[in-house]
């Protein structure tokens, strides 16, 4: 039986190639292939020499990040009261380097791996992560990216603006280790309120140097903090948080111990040295600090990392699922108000939301300009040709204005912490000295929102605009634009997504409205005779902003036209306070006026990239040097 099965096989094999073979025996007429019919015997052998590649652009690592980003040194050196720390030009040589961006791409290429087990099989629950990530993280904390803001023991002056600038270029160079570095900065605030955390964990917070150890903090002089908020069911709504807290003394104080039992769903950096989280206790939400180590020098056994997610972008840091099966927490701040608590946290985080999308659509832009500058097609070079110079133009005149918001914010948290009137974060505003300190810090507010929604939606418009000025190579994920888009969605879903922000602005119109009062205020600056296209939507959103204070509800369904209409008029409103007319009037000219407008329920421009051409050429022109770098 085996036998006659094979001779079938064998005969129906036969066939199969006698049927594959027919039509070249039909090209070249019956019988063998005449081969001389094909040219076969001409063919002569590989040469073994490789084809010439041109007009292809090369990548460039000679950009210092901060003295060669107009947008960016212009800003710091505007808002500083004295001349931007030598560390600056110094971090951005660094982020620029070949061997900076080497890192980074590495960092992104070899994405971290959760190890559970030890060999002896003890848990651990460690990420291992590759070097490059370590020396791009360390760099980090060494230029003080998380801790300038706050000074130092070494008597350095606190100041946002400056550390905003540090983080805008990190964010440009690695974005993904930029997130322990943003919640690590963020974390100050709410420790710094609780005596009892702060005593311990401050001056570690505050240190420049990096210990990516997994040993208990004790006997490290810096740390990295993570912040543990989400859950699977809830995301946004943390009020639906259904993890528990026990207090496991009769303290319920500042300070007390707690156990915890629950899940969170997205705990990034879960290396971190500790994370504050949120859990229900019989008081309500309250905030507790979450150390990996206890501090006998136990590891808190009951903190369990459980996967690492695999994401669109982002790929260099760990986001995780974590487990708390009886995790040991210290209460910070009062039992009940955990929300107001991590707020501050949260309100920091979202600044760099905000300064993170700037700078990726900075980097955007600078990779775009610099290809194009290099590549030629149909007989120019592509930055020559007239609809790709639109094109670029109005790409950076987005970054422009994003880098100028978000920069612009960052000295505004700077007033609101010192209290000090808005004239110390808004030079040339003619209304910045009526603005108290109160006043400022309820502007900072609501201008996070403001502009955390604007930037983070704008960010992978720009992103894919410049990855399509690349063509196809920019398609490649060797080339570094591709990790440009798939990281530019992140920002508008990171610590509140559009809708949240948009709601946010809403709620501050009617429980703040001291807030939008003096917000209207500051834009009012700049509204001229009242003639001008900014003079009529800042009219119009003034109406809209009354509605907002009187009845929300009524205007819930123009939620995000109202926050993106309030954050073009404040990015026109400072464009007009930096005295540039061909900057300011090339913004009126694409998204001000009737054919520019980008009113457009916040998705962005209502009109493609480069459809929307300005009156002046030579603003473009401006705006495309400005973008190249030097």
């Amino acid at each position: 039986m085996l036998a006659r099965a094979a001779s079938r096989a064998t005969g129906a094999s036969a066939r199969l190639h006698a049927a594959r073979a027919a039509p070249l025996r039909g090209l070249c007429g019956s019988g063998a292939p005449r081969s001389g019919s094909l040219g076969l015997e001409d063919l002569p052998p590989p040469a073994g020499t490789h084809h010439t590649i041109f007009n292809q652009s090369v990548k460039r690592t000679d950009v210092n990040f901060f003295t060669g980003d107009t947008a960016l040194r212009e800003a710091t050196e505007e808002l500083c009261s004295g001349p931007p720390d030598a560390r600056l030009a110094e971090y951005g040589a660094f982020c620029g380097s070949e061997a900076a961006q080497t890192d980074a791409q590495l960092a992104h290429k070899f994405p971290p791996s959760l190890q559970n087990y030890d060999r002896s099989g003890n848990r651990v629950d460690f990420v291992q992560y590759h070097e490059a990530y370590h020396r791009t993280m360390g760099a980090a904390i060494e230029a003080r990216v998380p801790s300038l803001a706050w000074g130092a023991e070494g008597g350095e002056a606190a100041t946002q603006v400056q550390r905003a600038a540090l983080a805008m270029m990190h964010y440009e160079l690695e974005p993904g280790s930029s997130c322990p570095a943003t919640m690590t900065f963020a974390a100050v605030p709410p420790v710094r309120a609780s005596p009892a955390a702060a005593e311990f964990w401050l001056p570690k917070l505050l240190s420049n140097v990096y210990d990516p150890r997994n040993v208990p903090a004790s006997e490290k002089e810096g740390v990295v903090f993570g912040m543990s908020m989400t859950e699977a069911q809830g995301g946004s709504d943390v009020r639906s948080n259904t993890t528990r807290a026990t207090p496991l003394t009769s303290s319920r104080e500042d300070g007390s111990g707690w156990s915890l039992q629950g899940a969170k769903w997205f705990t990034s950096a879960p290396n971190s040295d500790a994370f504050l989280t949120l859990a229900q206790s019989d008081k309500g939400l309250s905030c507790f600090l979450v150390p990996r180590w206890l501090p006998d020098g136990r590891r808190n056994s009951g903190f369990r990392v459980m996967q690492l997610k695999d994401k669109l972008g982002d790929r260099s840091n760990a986001s995780s699922e974590v487990e708390y099966d009886n995790a040991w927490g210290q209460l910070v701040g009062r039992e009940g108000k955990g929300i107001a608590t991590i707020m501050e946290m949260v309100a920091h985080t979202r600044l760099d939301c905000a300064l993170g999308s700037a700078g990726l659509m900075r980097q955007a832009v600078r990779m775009a300009v610099s290809h194009c500058s290099q590549r030629s097609a149909f007989g120019s070079v592509l930055v020559e040709a007239p609809l790709m110079r639109a094109v670029l133009a109005d790409l950076a005149m987005e970054s422009e204005a994003s880098v100028l918001l978000s920069m612009r914010l960052a000295a505004w948290f700077d007033a609101a912490a010192r209290g000090e009137p808005c004239e110390a974060a808004a030079p040339g505003s003619v209304t910045a000295a009526d603005h108290s300190p109160e006043q400022m810090r309820a502007l900072s507010r609501l201008a996070t929102a403001i502009s955390k929604f604007l930037i983070c939606k704008r960010a992978p418009g720009v992103a894919v605009e410049a990855l399509e000025c690349h063509g196809g190579n920019g398609y490649d994920d060797r080339w570094e634009i591709e990790r440009v888009v798939r990281q530019s969605p992140l920002n508008s879903i990171w610590e509140g997504s559009g809708n949240v922000q948009a709601l946010d602005i809403l709620r501050t119109c009617a429980k703040e409205p001291e807030a939008m009062t003096s917000l209207l205020r500051e834009l009012s600056a700049s509204a001229g005779d009242g003639g001008s296209a900014y003079a009529s939507r800042l009219a119009a959103v003034s109406k809209r902003a009354a509605a907002a204070a009187s009845d929300p509800a009524s205007i819930v369904p123009q939620a995000r036209a109202f926050a993106e209409s309030l954050g073009t008029l404040l990015q026109a409103h400072l464009l007009t306070l930096k005295g540039n007319d061909q900057l300011s009037g090339f913004f009126a000219d694409t998204r001000l006026s009737e054919a520019g407008a980008v009113l457009s329920a916040g998705v962005g421009p209502n009109q493609p990239f480069g459809s929307r051409v300005p009156r002046d050429t030579a603003a473009a022109d401006a705006l495309i040097a400005r973008a190249v770098g030097n």
